[in-house]
C-alpha cells in the first residue's frame, strides 16, 4: 500500500501526541501514586502499572503499524 507524504506526516504527528499523552498521563499518575505513598507511610499497590503496561502495548503497536521499515 502507497502513503502520500502528507498522510505519512500526518501519522507521525499522530502518533508523537499519542505517546506524548500516555507519557503525561503515566507520569501524573505516578506522581498521585507516589504522594499518596508518601501521606500514608506504606506502599500502596502501584496501580498505575495497568496504564503503563496496557497503554505501551496500544502506543507500541501504533508506533509499529505506522513505522517505514516494517515488511510488505
Amino acid at each position: 500500500m502507497v502513503v502520500s507524504v502528507s498522510t505519512r506526516s500526518s501519522l507521525v504527528t499522530t502518533r508523537r501526541v499519542v505517546t506524548g499523552v500516555w507519557v503525561a498521563v503515566n507520569v501524573v499518575q505516578f506522581t498521585v501514586w507516589l504522594v499518596a505513598c508518601l501521606v500514608s507511610w506504606h506502599l500502596v499497590n502501584p496501580w498505575w502499572l495497568w496504564s503503563v503496561g496496557v497503554g505501551g502495548v496500544i502506543v507500541g503497536a501504533l508506533w509499529w503499524a505506522t513505522s517505514r521499515k516494517r515488511p510488505a
